[in-house]
């Protein structure tokens, strides 16, 4: 089911399924968050959990037994429950059940927050361990944006800006999704400014590990406009828009956790940036978009 939130002349939609944000649009009616046109990408800005990217064979193993999880995790796919409905913000809930054990042997609860203003929107991640063990999980967003923003522009006119400067190599997946820790792409940029171009995704995904920067910002040429994106409680960003498709949209994506290494064992709990929260621990994490014009 959609809710429709209001603030400061912006109105934004919200969706159980996934606990998703599905549009914002300032107050002269401009959307930001990509439509999801199946041609290109069905998805908005969905949550990945409790995976992040996919597993070598879409297989994990949990103190010693095999489970299958789908790319993304299972929660992007899942009815939501409404918990919180107030005119500026929605609250999700998706709790641990019979179907949820059948790939991912954990009792818990994720909740997703969306908040919308006059100038964007938050969307806030709390996880919380309900088991007697300890809870290991991934946790990623996937934002889409429009790109370009307005009329009879390029995907070409925008850039990235960063707010610390970066590595200048970025990780890359191989066609079934699987990373290489030797295999990066270095496109020729500075660590601070990013010129976008669509041949940069010919091998899909492209992933900063270690990202410093707190806060990047998609806009048109330099100073021109566009929207700050804000994260916290992810380790890494992943950049994406469809190989190949010459989509109108790019995902800023904060994670925390990783596609699978080609040399992974295959034990959940050994996976780089894996979460490990304890018995009645909470995990918070989130992020937040404000236009600039």
């Amino acid at each position: 089911m959609r809710y429709t939130l209001q603030s400061g002349g912006c109105a934004a939609q919200v969706e159980t399924l996934g606990g998703e944000l599905v549009s914002w649009r300032d107050g002269d009616g401009a959307e930001y968050v990509w439509g999801g046109d199946p041609a290109y990408w069905s998805g908005h800005a969905p949550v990945l959990f409790p995976i992040v990217g996919a597993l070598k064979g879409e297989t994990t193993a949990f103190n010693g037994f095999s489970y299958r999880i789908k790319k993304h995790g299972f929660a992007r796919r899942m009815e939501f429950r409404l918990e919180l409905l107030e005119q500026d913000r929605a609250a999700f809930v998706l709790e641990s059940s019979p179907e949820t054990f059948q790939s991912f042997p954990f009792r818990f609860r994720l909740r997703v927050v969306h908040t919308v203003s006059g100038q964007g929107f938050e969307t806030a991640y709390q996880v919380e361990n309900l088991g007697q063990e300890t809870l290991f999980f991934c946790l990623g967003g996937h934002a889409g944006f429009r790109c370009p923003l307005g009329e009879g522009e390029a995907f070409e006119d925008y850039r990235l800006t960063f707010e610390k400067t970066e590595q200048t190599g970025f990780l890359c997946t191989d066609a079934e999704g699987i990373l290489s820790r030797d295999d990066r792409l270095t496109p020729d940029w500075d660590g601070r400014e990013l010129p976008l171009g669509y041949e940069m995704f010919d091998r899909d995904v492209l992933v900063l590990e270690q990202v410093r920067s707190r806060a990047v910002r998609m806009q048109k040429g330099p100073g021109g406009p566009g929207l700050e994106f804000h994260f916290h409680g992810f380790s890494s960003l992943g950049l994406w828009t469809p190989p190949h498709k010459k989509a109108p949209f790019l995902c800023l994506e904060p994670w925390q956790g990783l596609p699978a290494f080609a040399d992974e064992s295959g034990a959940f709990e050994t996976k780089p940036g894996v979460i490990r929260l304890q018995q009645s621990g909470v995990y918070s994490a989130g992020y937040s978009m404000r236009i600039k014009k």
